[in-house]
């Protein structure tokens, strides 16, 4: 079974979001949090070593 990095960002332009993509992350999930309002992204790509084997 593979292992993955994971990534956390709380704002992206789309060229962010794009460059992101380039590099090999998946966004996975986007929480909205009410208190400060800014949106949560979470993004995972295989570990560098994972990303060889496959």
């Amino acid at each position: 079974m593979g292992t993955w990095e994971y990534c956390i960002r709380d704002r992206c332009s789309e060229s962010e979001l794009n460059q992101l993509g380039i590099d090999g992350w998946e966004l996975v999930s986007a929480v909205f949090n009410a208190y400060n309002r800014h949106t949560l992204l979470y993004f995972k790509r295989p570990t560098p070593s994972d990303a060889a084997r496959a």
